[in-house]
């Protein structure tokens, strides 16, 4: 993280972090994605906590009981490692200066809202089939007469909406005992130590309110053409990744070029981090550069085979090279830094620079 030191001493810039989905579920569920474990497409999945390779499970001189022992032991292991690293990156990456929020993409805060939606209805089901929704229908009762009563204050709802998100993770606890659906959801809540989970979907969000972006128009055709560069660049290295998964990832790979390329072209020291526990998005990252200059000819002539005039085709390539960077010497995507934190090393990936 030098790099990063470096670049708010010289330049007096500011790091905002955006988290990739995968390092806030690691966070609230290191059961899942702490061991490693081979999917039915015969993948090897998650491991983030898995810092040494599966320990041989042929049974040569162990019994079937010391075989699942060696298992459980491995589990507990990479459990633990994963949840140490996980607050490790939120203690590093979130300062006084994130003015108390935890950004992520929007496509990858609508899949974190979706992860912890899923939990609370598991845990609220297990809890409704001992209570019989009794205790539920109290609560609800009482945030209606809690709203209706702070209706005049002038941050009543702030309140309410404060209070109902505590209310809900101790009334899912009481519902459904010490499962794991409840201590994920208590997870969850805990990132709140850190900061309010806040979508970023514009420069806006980062507290730049009076900043003037020019080109709005070319900025939103080169988020378009990078979602679709990089779903042809997933899609490609991804087979395990869903569609939805790939597509949101490309979202944000776009998102993080288009804001980082405004604050420089604004004249603004600040810079956008995307931090993510994803081996494959690390390794995509290092060529993408080289593979995008490549992309953009494929694409020209494809528009030339089409018919469309030279000229055109020519002009446009040339404006998306100042864009993009390009200089005929190096090829490089954003021209500035993409940071990505590999769990399984512990430590800071760099695959750009921070200096523009």
């Amino acid at each position: 993280m030098a790099e990063e030191e470096e670049f708010k001493k010289v330049y007096n810039g500011r790091i905002h972090y955006a988290f990739d989905s995968d390092i806030l579920s690691s966070f609230a569920l290191p059961w899942q994605w702490g061991p490693e474990s081979i999917s039915e497409e015969n993948f090897s999945v998650r491991g983030y906590g898995q810092l040494l390779p599966r320990q041989s499970t042929v049974r040569v001189g162990k019994t079937k009981s010391e075989l699942k022992r060696q298992r459980i032991e491995e589990d507990v292991r990479a459990i633990n490692v994963v949840k140490l690293l996980s607050e490790f990156i939120f203690n590093a990456a979130t300062s006084p200066t994130s003015e108390g929020k935890m950004f992520q993409f929007t496509s990858h805060f609508r899949e974190t809202t979706v992860a912890i939606d899923l939990v609370r209805a598991h845990a609220a089901r297990q809890g409704y089939r001992e209570s019989g929704g009794v205790t539920e229908t109290l609560f609800q009762n009482a945030v209606l007469i809690l709203r209706a009563r702070l209706s005049s204050h002038p941050r009543g709802a702030e309140v309410v909406k404060a209070i109902q998100s505590v209310a809900e993770v101790a009334l899912t606890r009481e519902l459904s005992g010490p499962s794991r659906s409840s201590m994920a959801l208590d997870n969850y809540h805990r990132l709140e130590q850190w900061g309010e989970r806040v979508p970023l979907e514009s420069i806006a969000d980062l507290g730049h309110l009076d900043l003037i972006v020019r080109d709005l128009d070319l900025h939103g055709i080169a988020y378009d053409l990078l979602v679709n560069f990089w779903i042809h660049e997933f899609s490609g290295v991804r087979a395990s990744s869903t569609s939805d998964a790939i597509k949101a990832d490309a979202q944000a790979f776009a998102r993080l070029a288009v804001l980082n390329k405004q604050l420089i072209d604004s004249g603004v020291s600040d810079r956008v981090v995307f931090v993510t526990g994803s081996k494959s998005l690390v390794k995509i990252a290092y060529r993408c550069g080289e593979r995008l200059r490549r992309y953009l000819r494929n694409r020209s002539s494809q528009e030339l085979a089409r018919g469309r005039d030279k000229t055109e085709v020519v002009v446009e390539r040339g404006t998306w090279n100042d864009y993009f960077g390009f200089d005929g010497l190096t090829a490089c995507l954003y021209t500035v830094c993409v940071i990505f934190l590999l769990l399984q090393k512990g430590r800071w990936w760099k695959a750009l620079t921070l200096k523009s």
